[in-house]
């Protein structure tokens, strides 16, 4: 207005318009989903024997592989998924190896396996499977970093990378949760005992129908649930439907189904308040519907603080392409074999002009050595040092170090070189001179 009057201004309908063809929002192009594990390729710090890394990609719960060592910080496993893609979690189940978990352990994740940042994860593992989860990443590789110390091996019988779509999270506790079931309740309890040797069983092939019931004991809200067949590995859900209740009468729609592949079935779902969750088998076979475990989630609010020297922690260097030479040809492609039951040895008393010649393939960047004797516990040598090359002709002394037992460790300045040697400097003619294992970190 911009004039008076006697009349009152009186609006009944308000409205505001545009003309023309409104602007379009960006699309945000969606994540490629994770490529079937069988294209995989996962690669470690060390392996024992035939319990090779393919192990853990072969859906078979009585294979592993393991490390063949006692856990020491530094060792690794690491995933190429072969094309970037979108996942939240990381799980590693040891099977039958159920203490041969990783002590602590950090996940890094990389677009081209080289620059790895700092961590995205990080904590203490627990025996039996380990979930580790956090918020969605967007990468082609992921590396799982042990961190521990433990004269248990690091062994894993299958791992998974997946694409939940809810994040970080945290295993709800069952200390008071009860079960029951369609058939065999007082058997049902064996789900909970945190036993994957125990399980629960229909007792009959799957017709459809045969469910499981939880009671959490007080309302929680919860988005994913894990069921693990372990020994049993043929005896997983066929198809299932998961239903939540807070009162165990009304149940509403089914928030997720699906069809089960293998013996852990991983279940996400939209969060939802619940005192009682239901899970009823849907498919059919000749086999029966057994569950060993069940674990339930909810979210995990707490952020992860990565550590200040995430990029400074040691990692094993990768030893498929070395080549060793030694003062003795003793079995010396022993000391890279990732067998500690295999050495190369001086087959004589210590000498000073005994000496090990590494080729690691390239010019690379360590500052760490190790050298084990294995069961050769006197064998380690008394006094060395570490000269390293370019070109395997004009040498850098690096270290001067005295070995006081069989796991030898010497650190130094950062080292860019593709020949590194070891060499005696004092005799000792009672001992001769072994390494089970050489290795080198960055």
């Amino acid at each position: 207005m911009n004039a008076p009057a006697d009349s009152w201004w009186s609006i009944s309908e308000l409205k505001l318009a545009r003309f023309g063809k409104l602007a379009q929002a960006p699309e945000h192009p969606k994540p490629a989903p994770l490529p079937d594990r069988s294209t995989w390729i996962v690669t470690a710090s060390s392996t024992q024997g035939t319990d090779v890394t393919a192990h853990m990609l072969d859906g078979k719960q009585d294979t592993l592989w393991t490390n063949g060592r006692k856990q020491t910080s530094g060792q690794w496993i690491t995933i190429d998924l072969g094309e970037t893609s979108a996942f939240d979690a990381v799980e590693l189940d040891p099977g039958n190896a159920k203490d041969d978990y990783p002590r602590q352990y950090r996940i890094f994740v990389s677009d081209d396996g080289q620059n790895w940042g700092t961590s995205i994860a990080g904590g203490e593992g627990v025996s039996g499977r380990l979930s580790i989860t956090f918020p969605e990443q967007q990468a082609r590789y992921v590396k799982i970093m042990q961190m521990g110390e433990s004269d248990q091996w690091w062994s894993v019988s299958e791992l998974y990378v997946n694409h939940y779509g809810t994040g970080k999270q945290k295993r709800l506790l069952s200390d008071a949760w009860s079960v029951t079931a369609s058939s065999d309740e007082e058997a049902a309890t064996a789900i909970l005992d945190d036993l994957n040797q125990t399980r629960w069983t229909s007792g009959q092939a799957q017709t459809g129908g045969e469910w499981l019931q939880l009671d959490l004991g007080n309302s929680e809200t919860v988005n994913r649930i894990v069921l693990d067949s372990a020994h049993n590995s043929e005896d997983y859900a066929r198809g299932y439907e998961v239903y939540t209740s807070l009162d165990g009468m009304d149940w509403g729609k089914a928030v997720a189904t699906g069809e089960g592949k293998n013996a852990l079935l991983f279940i996400s779902f939209p969060a939802h308040e619940a005192r009682y969750i239901k899970i009823v088998q849907t498919g059919t076979d000749s086999h029966w519907w057994s569950v060993a475990e069940i674990a339930v989630y909810t979210a995990d609010q707490t952020p992860w603080a990565p550590g200040d020297q995430d990029d400074l922690l040691p990692t094993e260097l990768d030893r498929t392409s070395w080549t060793a030479t030694a003062s003795t040809s003793e079995d010396v492609g022993a000391l890279l074999d990732d067998d500690l039951n295999s050495r190369w040895t001086s087959a004589s008393g210590q000498q000073a002009d005994q000496w090990i010649q590494i080729d690691l393939g390239s010019i690379q960047n360590f500052s760490r050595l190790t050298m084990d004797s294995g069961s050769s516990t006197n064998d380690y040598a008394r006094s060395f040092t570490i000269v390293t090359s370019t070109d395997g002709e004009h040498w850098n002394s690096v270290s001067e170090a005295v070995g006081t037992d069989s796991l030898i460790s010497a650190t130094f300045t950062n080292q860019q070189a593709r020949y590194v040697k070891i060499a005696l400097t004092t005799d000792n003619a009672e001992w001769w001179w072994s390494i089970a294992e050489l290795k080198l970190y960055h």
